[in-house]
């Protein structure tokens, strides 16, 4: 309406929304530079992931079942 009249009309941002807009610009930039995993690489680390916890869990268990045996027999529970 204020355009055919010949008006410029502009609508400036308060501060934080300017802030939180030029916030949200930089991000995107740095999210364009990220150098995402493929998916073959991807699979290799979730394996590895999953192959380290496993063993990882295992030793854990391992020393409970040490330290409740050992626990048993310092105090005769057999």
């Amino acid at each position: 309406m204020f355009a055919a009249m010949g008006v410029k009309v502009s609508f400036a941002l308060p501060g934080f929304m300017r802030n939180a807009k030029e916030y949200l610009y930089g991000v995107m930039q740095e999210v364009r530079k990220i150098e995402w995993v493929n998916r073959k690489d991807l699979i290799k680390y979730v394996i590895a992931v999953v192959i380290i916890s496993a063993i990882i869990t295992g030793y854990i268990y391992g020393l409970d079942v040490l330290f409740r045996r050992t626990q048993q027999l310092l105090v005769g529970l057999n």
